[in-house]
């Protein structure tokens, strides 16, 4: 599980995830309050503070639908991203979690990390 600053950062400002969040038992959430990652474990609404951290099987469910019915489809649209991103931003340092989120980010909402922030294509 990634928990750099800089994944944390890119989860708390990706408003659309964490709007859509259903807490589960075993997510990942930064308590940015005590500066800590933890496992959720219990089923109460989440705290102002707290930043939930997708892993990467919650990251591919976000983009895995009807449009790709094969896991394939998924994979090969996604080895094209890398590509492409990596190409455009000359950056191989991503984490598989960062490369995850910026996918669905990119694939669902139409935005991209420019180190800071998401902005719109």
């Amino acid at each position: 599980m990634n928990n750099t600053s800089e994944y944390i950062e890119m989860c708390r400002r990706a408003a659309e995830i964490q709007d859509i969040w259903e807490p589960n038992s075993g997510d990942f959430t930064y308590l940015a309050d005590i500066q800590s990652v933890n496992i959720f474990a219990y089923g109460q609404k989440r705290e102002c503070s707290e930043i939930w951290l997708p892993r990467q099987d919650q990251l591919q469910e976000m983009v895995y639908n009807e449009d790709r019915p094969r896991a394939w489809d998924l994979f090969c649209d996604f080895d094209e991203f890398i590509i492409t991103h990596s190409r455009e931003n000359g950056d191989y340092t991503l984490s598989a979690e960062q490369l995850w989120l910026a996918f669905v980010m990119h694939e669902n909402f139409n935005k991209k990390w420019n180190g800071e922030r998401w902005i719109k294509l």
